[in-house]
C-alpha cells in the first residue's frame, strides 16, 4: 500500500509539473502520415492509439482512486474522535431533557392568572386541570 501511495504522489507531482510549463505549442499539432486511410499502417496506428488512450484513462482512474481512498482514510480517522464527542454531548442533552420533562410534569398552576392558559395546558396534558381561581 505504501508503494501505491508513493506512486500516486509521484504522479501528482509529475502532473502538476506539466501544468506549470510554458504553453507550448500554441496551436494544434498536426501529424502527417504518408499512408492511405484504411491501410494496414492506418489500422495499426488507430489500434495503438486506442490502446494508449484506454491505458491513460485507466492510469488516471487508478491514481484518482488511490488519492480518494487515502483522503477518505484520513477523514475517517479524524471523524471518529468527533463522533465520540458528539455521542457524549447527545447523552448529556438526553439526561437534561429527561430532567426538564419530569420537572414540567410537576408544574403548579396556582400562580398562573389566566384561566384559558390553564385550560390549554391541561388540554395538552402538561398539567392536571385545577378549578378556576378568583383572581
Amino acid at each position: 500500500m505504501k508503494a501505491m501511495r508513493t506512486f500516486a504522489a509521484l504522479m501528482v507531482v509529475l502532473m502538476a509539473g506539466g501544468a506549470a510549463a510554458d504553453e507550448f505549442p500554441t496551436q494544434p499539432i498536426r501529424f502527417v502520415v504518408p499512408f492511405s486511410a484504411g491501410g494496414p499502417t492506418d489500422t495499426a496506428g488507430r489500434l495503438i492509439a486506442g490502446a494508449l488512450m484506454i491505458g491513460g484513462i485507466a492510469l488516471l482512474g487508478i491514481v484518482t482512486a488511490t488519492l480518494a481512498s487515502w483522503l477518505v482514510e484520513r477523514v475517517a480517522e479524524q471523524d471518529e474522535a468527533g463522533q465520540a464527542a458528539t455521542r457524549k454531548q447527545v447523552a448529556d442533552l438526553s439526561v437534561e431533557v429527561r430532567a426538564l420533562a419530569t420537572r414540567t410534569h410537576r408544574v403548579d398552576l396556582a400562580s398562573v392568572d389566566t384561566d384559558s392558559l390553564r385550560r390549554e395546558l391541561a388540554s395538552r396534558g402538561v398539567v392536571a386541570q385545577h378549578a378556576p381561581s378568583d383572581n
